[in-house]
This record gives structure tokens, C-alpha cells and sequence, in this order.
């Protein structure tokens, strides 16, 4: 996935969909947290977040693999400090943070329990890890993605690892108090015409379609532009339709 060639779109997604349910649980998860670390940080939305908030962290860092991104996270969340480094060897000492956590990102990881352990080592007594992010092993989702393009489902289901994995990577190298609740449910129903007038079908939209082989992408589109034609045609107003969970799984260390 290259970032940096999508960097200038990524946070479309802010503006089309409600995240108030993940803004929720990272605040309680964060807390009254001095030092706090997010991996996979993006643009610097979640780190703009958490220093909006009441009790902000004294000390936020922002590491991501992708330039472009980093900049605009610079620029985003100008009270943080941003590192490029990977999420498998975290650049820092031992013990230095309160709270580490990782939004939608864990998926992009290369090596997901070396980062698991790497956060371990990160992270004070009383520390906690949290991640956020889709499950799609359990056949409960329903995308208009997923039933447009299947490839994007084959896809998923081998690079998110089901939560009951991180739970485990978790527990492998010492955290305590291992759960999962649901951080966000994602029910969605748009005018296909006005989402797709907004880019929600472009390939920069979200990963799942970036990801797509050329013909699998236009194979979709084609599928999706019938289906529109077909509601049309039958007097229905064509909707894209998203039911999507987003996973919250934490850990601490005693």
C-alpha cells in the first residue's frame, strides 16, 4: 500500500462518515495519560483529537512509514512529535509511554506481533495498548465494497487478523486484562449518485480498493454502474449501503 500516493485524499473519509463511537473510546482509553504514542498515525487526525481534548497528553508522538503523510500530520497536529520509523521497531526506550494505540492501522503492519511486543516494551507499568479496527473473519460485515468488488473481502480477511489473534499476540508477551468490545458499529445508507459524486468509489478512497488489480477494479465499477442502472429503472432511489464493526481490543501491563 503506498501511502504517500494517497495521502492527499485520505481524509475524505472524516468528512463522509461519523467516528464518534472511536472518539469515544480512545478518550476513555487515553484518559489522564502524560506520554502517549500512536502507530500507523497517519495524517494526524487521532493525534489532533486527543490534544483537543480537556485532559490532553503532556507528551503525543505520531510514527508512521509514509513521507506525505507525515507532513500533513505535521501540519494537522503541530503540538506532536512526528517520527518516521516502523511499527515492528519502535525508535524509542523502554517504558517511556503511558498509552500506545493504533486506529484502523494494524491491518498495514508488516509484522503484527513484533509491533505487539515492540509496544510492550514501550509502554510504564499501568500502560495500555489499544488497537481499532474491522473483523472481517466473521461474516458479519456487509459493504457495498465487499458486494461490488469480492476481491476486496479476499483481501481483508488476509491482512486484518481476527481479534481473538491480537488478543493472543497480546497475552504472548505479557499484557493482562486482554478484551475486545465494540468501538464503533458503522450503519450507512447514501444516495449511490452522491457518494460516488464524492469519490467514495475512487481508487484513493480507502485501501480495500487501492489494493485491487486494474481489471478487478473496472470489473466492479461495471457491477456497481448495472446495479444503479437496474434500481433506477425500477423506480428506487440506488443507495450504497454500509454495515461495518469496528473492533476495539486492549491490553495492559500490570
Amino acid at each position: 500500500m503506498d501511502y504517500d500516493a494517497v495521502a492527499d485524499d485520505y481524509d475524505r473519509r472524516y468528512l463522509h462518515n461519523d467516528y464518534n463511537g472511536v472518539e469515544r473510546t480512545l478518550r476513555d482509553f487515553v484518559g489522564d495519560a502524560r506520554a502517549v504514542l500512536e502507530a500507523g498515525c497517519g495524517t494526524g487526525h487521532w493525534l489532533a483529537f486527543i490534544a483537543g481534548q480537556p485532559r490532553s497528553p503532556q507528551n503525543t508522538v505520531g510514527l508512521d512509514t509514509s513521507s506525505a503523510m507525515l507532513r500533513r500530520a505535521r501540519a494537522i497536529a503541530p503540538d506532536a512529535h512526528i517520527v518516521r520509523g516502523h511499527a515492528g521497531m519502535l525508535p524509542f526506550g523502554p517504558a517511556c509511554f503511558d498509552r500506545a494505540f493504533c486506529v484502523n492501522a494494524l491491518h498495514h503492519f508488516d509484522d503484527k506481533p513484533a509491533f505487539i511486543e515492540a509496544a510492550r516494551s514501550v509502554l510504564r507499568p499501568g500502560g495500555g495498548l489499544l488497537t481499532v479496527q474491522l473483523d472481517p473473519h466473521g461474516n458479519r460485515d456487509r459493504w457495498w465494497i465487499y458486494d461490488c468488488f469480492p476481491e476486496a473481502l479476499v483481501t481483508d480477511r488476509a491482512r486484518y487478523p481476527a481479534v481473538e489473534a491480537i488478543r493472543q499476540w497480546m497475552r504472548n508477551v505479557g499484557f493482562a486484562r486482554c478484551h475486545t468490545t465494540v468501538a464503533q458499529h458503522m450503519e450507512l445508507r447514501r444516495s449511490a449518485q452522491v457518494a460516488l459524486s464524492e469519490g467514495a468509489a475512487d481508487r484513493s478512497a480507502t485501501s480495500q480498493l487501492t489494493l485491487l488489480s486494474e481489471e478487478a477494479y473496472a470489473l466492479g465499477m461495471r457491477k456497481l454502474r448495472e446495479a444503479i442502472v437496474v434500481a433506477t429503472a425500477r423506480g428506487e432511489t440506488p443507495e450504497l449501503s454500509t454495515d461495518l464493526t469496528l473492533y476495539a481490543t486492549v491490553g495492559w501491563v500490570a
